[in-house]
C-alpha cells in the first residue's frame, strides 16, 4: 500500500499516474492530503504513497461508503460526505494537497473551489482530474440537462484568460496542466488571494443554484447505482 508504484490496477488517471506520484513525493514529509471523490480508491492509494515513511496523513471524502475498495492504512481516514458540505464543515488543519475528482461539471468544481481553496496552505497544491475538456466526453447529462465540463470552471474561478488551461505562473498561483487521458491539473497556491471576491455575488448565486439542481439529480442516480448508503447532499 505504501508504494503506489507497486500498485497495478486499471485507473482512468492513465498516463498521469507517474507525474501524480512525483507531485506527492515532492511535498516532502508531515503533510495532510485530502482526496475529494475517492471512488474506487485509486487516487487515495497514490496519496498514501510512502505515507508511513513521510508521516503523511490522508483523508478520503466521498458521498457513498460503497466506493472505497478496502483501503486499510493507519494514516488513512474516511469521511462520508459530498464535497461541498465537507468543505463547508471542515475545521481541521489546512491541507498541503487537495485532489478533486467528483462530478465533472463547471458549476460543481466552482462550488468546491469556493469552499475548499481556503483550506489549502500557501505553498500547497490542488489537483484536478478530468480537466482537459478536449479529451473528456463533452456532453454531461444529469436530470435531463446538459452541463459544461470542469475546465471552464477552473478558468473562471482563478480568472485565467483563454478557453483552455495551459502551463502558466502569476504572483498568486502556478498552473501545471497535462492533456490526454481526460487531463490532470496541479495548481500551486502562492498567496492567500481571495479569488471568490473577484466574482460577483449574483454570479455565485447562479453557480450555487445550478450546483444544487445538479446534485439533486445526481443523488437520484447514485442511489439507483449504489443501492447502499449515499449521503444526502446539502444544498448551498
Amino acid at each position: 500500500m505504501d508504494n503506489a508504484r507497486d500498485i497495478i490496477f486499471y485507473s482512468d488517471l492513465g498516463k498521469h499516474i507517474p507525474r501524480f506520484i512525483e507531485v506527492i513525493e515532492g511535498l516532502g514529509k508531515d503533510n495532510l492530503l485530502i482526496d475529494i471523490g475517492v471512488d474506487a480508491g485509486h487516487s487515495s492509494r497514490i496519496l498514501l504513497h510512502n505515507a508511513t515513511k513521510s508521516n503523511n496523513r490522508v483523508i478520503g471524502v466521498d458521498a457513498s461508503d460503497k466506493v472505497v475498495d478496502n483501503i486499510k492504512h493507519p494514516n488513512y481516514s474516511f469521511i462520508i460526505s459530498d464535497s461541498v458540505t465537507a468543505g463547508k464543515n471542515y475545521d481541521g488543519n489546512k491541507a498541503d494537497f487537495i485532489f478533486i475528482d467528483t462530478t465533472h461539471i463547471h458549476e460543481q468544481v466552482m462550488a468546491e473551489l469556493y469552499f475548499l481553496w481556503d483550506h489549502l496552505e500557501v505553498g500547497g497544491v490542488m489537483g484536478f482530474h478530468d480537466s482537459d475538456a478536449a479529451s473528456y466526453p463533452p456532453n454531461q447529462h444529469f436530470g435531463g440537462n446538459e452541463w459544461a465540463p470542469v475546465e471552464p470552471g477552473i478558468l473562471e474561478f482563478f480568472g485565467l484568460k483563454g478557453k483552455v488551461l495551459k502551463n502558466q505562473t502569476n504572483k498568486n498561483i502556478s498552473v501545471e496542466h497535462h492533456t490526454g487521458d481526460y487531463g490532470i491539473t496541479f495548481i500551486t497556491k502562492k498567496t492567500d488571494k481571495d479569488f471568490k471576491a473577484d466574482i460577483s455575488r449574483n454570479r455565485w448565486e447562479e453557480i450555487f443554484s445550478a450546483r444544487d439542481s445538479l446534485v439533486q439529480a445526481e443523488m437520484r442516480e447514485m442511489k439507483n447505482h449504489f443501492g447502499g448508503m449515499v449521503v444526502e447532499f446539502d444544498l448551498i
